[in-house]
């Protein structure tokens, strides 16, 4: 199997795997955001919800660390030092890296503290205010 084509399928992961990532993030925002107006309980189907949305946010952050971590390696073993991802490209930087971190914490920072809290008005106020800095950070890492 070509190198090329292998990175080229999980850079479409990647970018796939980003849209998704938002979108649930998005749903979560909006669940949350309508549970404030409403005055609503969360449900059980509303943690889940935020649930499977840091789960697609963990697997975004290894997918991408695999990505940058694989260019690296193949970097420094390959005699001709040719790069599967151009030097210059995003993914090969870093700070996408560390931004999707920023992003999986942030979201973790949300769940826990909204597990500690009795208040329903409180548990949507956490998941409203982190979740959507973590959007923001997703959102804001590519300008």
């Amino acid at each position: 199997m070509d190198t090329k084509l292998f990175f080229s399928g999980f850079y479409k992961l990647y970018d796939y795997w980003e849209t998704l990532v938002l979108i649930s993030i998005f749903v979560v925002i909006a669940n949350s955001l309508y549970s404030l107006v409403i005055k609503k309980n969360l449900t059980f189907f509303d943690l889940r919800i935020i649930l499977f949305s840091m789960i697609f946010n963990y697997i975004f952050f290894v997918i991408g660390l695999f990505i940058f971590l694989c260019n690296i390696i193949l970097l420094y073993n390959n005699p001709e030092h040719s790069t599967i991802i151009k030097q210059d490209y995003f993914l090969f930087q870093i700070t996408t890296h560390l931004f999707n971190l920023l992003a999986a914490i942030l979201i973790n920072v949300g769940w826990s503290l909204q597990k500690l809290s009795k208040n329903n008005l409180k548990k949507s106020i956490r998941i409203f205010v982190f979740f959507l800095l973590s959007f923001i950070v997703l959102t804001g890492k590519y300008t």
